[in-house]
């Protein structure tokens, strides 16, 4: 409208900016971040255990993918390299974890993993003890 009926060329951001100034138009309020409450760690090794892929190019330009697991009350890892992210690579890792530390109660996997879909529980007994796959 300035530039038909008064001849006046402005950009579009100045004649914001002179608005704020004025207090003529209010600027959108920031929202704020939902506040999360943070969870303590468990009390004892096994009770959940957090696996996850992550491909990289870990050595030059070679990618490969580091399947980890972490136990959430220790945070000892353990971990292997694999060409990708696969079930035998994971099946792998979880061996290595149940021969060397026993059956542990809880896993948890992202759901962009091999596991799937969110929100995924999948419970399996082994050797009289329940464990439980659990995908956030």
């Amino acid at each position: 409208m300035l530039k038909e009926k008064e001849g006046i060329q402005l950009e579009r951001e100045t004649l914001r900016n002179w608005a704020h100034e004025i207090h003529h138009v209010k600027r959108a309020k920031k929202r704020r971040a939902k506040a999360r409450k943070r969870r303590g760690r468990m009390d004892s090794p096994g009770l959940m255990l957090q696996m996850d892929g992550s491909p990289h190019n870990w050595f030059g330009q070679e990618k490969s993918c580091l399947i980890a697991i972490i136990d959430d009350a220790t945070s000892e890892v353990v971990a292997e390299f694999f060409q990708s992210e696969t079930t035998l690579g994971c099946l792998k890792v979880l061996k290595d974890v149940i021969k060397n530390k026993g059956v542990f109660k809880t896993l948890y996997v992202d759901r962009a993993g091999i596991f799937g879909a969110p929100n995924a529980v999948i419970s399996l007994r082994y050797k009289g003890h329940a464990v439980n796959w659990v995908s956030k």
